[in-house]
């Protein structure tokens, strides 16, 4: 099994191994973050470009205008973003 220092210096190298990649983890966890944010201003701007165009179309009588997004169900639907913003990294 080895001497007692051995043992404690492999211990000591699996936990500095294991931090690094623990370290690894949390930068990709940030990355995917920032994706999912960027994804959620870019859903939330085409949604106000589509709000703005179906109200034109109403004006100018050239479609129907579609029904305004129930706010409160989408509030209840999970939300991968939502989720990961909770995250707290150290």
């Amino acid at each position: 099994m080895g001497t007692h220092a051995q043992r404690i210096e492999a211990l000591e190298t699996a936990t500095q191994e294991n931090q690094t990649g623990i370290q690894a983890i949390i930068n990709q966890l940030v990355a995917v973050q920032t994706v999912v944010n960027q994804l959620a201003q870019d859903q939330a701007a085409r949604s106000d470009a589509r709000s703005v165009d179906d109200g034109e179309r109403s004006v100018n009588g050239r479609g129907r205008p579609q029904p305004p997004e129930d706010e409160d169900e989408r509030d209840r639907q999970p939300f991968f973003g939502a989720k990961l913003a909770r995250l707290e990294f150290h």
